[in-house]
């Protein structure tokens, strides 16, 4: 949030503004899914709680890769556009946009699936998901406590 003519605005604020102008404003709605307000956020008159505003963000851009990791991570999953995405399947579309994506690998580690995770067209397993995890964040505590802790360590790429 902020000061603007001096009025003071939340950081929910701000993004319920910025929707107000720009109902289709993607990022808007994603980052209005991080804001905690009991009755939820405002836009139109209309309250959205988080996991609907994740949902409107990919409805608007479904390339915001940070926005079905979310999705994935908090939600377990959800609906966008009429298909229902379970966990698994929001992580691995969010390393289809951006396979660099540190925290999707890392949670996409902990989905079950007996022929393995498929990110570009390649099925990897658990323990190879918290690797490249570390490969793409070795600051990722959480990725290295799991490969510790479920995988008895094991080796990281160029680490």
């Amino acid at each position: 949030g902020g000061e603007v003519g001096g009025i003071t605005y939340s950081e929910m604020e701000c993004f319920e503004r910025a929707l107000e102008i720009d109902p289709g404003h993607a990022d808007a709605w994603f980052w209005l899914s991080g804001c905690f307000h009991p009755t939820g956020a405002k836009v139109g008159g209309v309250a959205y709680g988080p996991k609907e505003c994740v949902q409107r963000a990919l409805e608007m851009d479904p390339g915001l890769a940070g926005a079905w990791s979310n999705l994935g991570r908090r939600f377990n999953g959800g609906e966008v556009g009429g298909i229902t995405y379970s966990e698994m399947e929001c992580f691995e579309r969010a390393l289809e946009i951006d396979p660099g994506h540190a925290d999707a690998w890392f949670w996409l580690s902990g989905c079950f699936h007996p022929t393995g995770a498929k990110v570009g067209g390649v099925a990897y397993g658990p323990k190879e998901c918290v690797q490249r995890a570390l490969e793409m964040d070795p600051g990722l505590a959480g990725a290295w406590s799991n490969l510790g802790r479920r995988f008895n360590g094991g080796e990281v790429g160029g680490i």
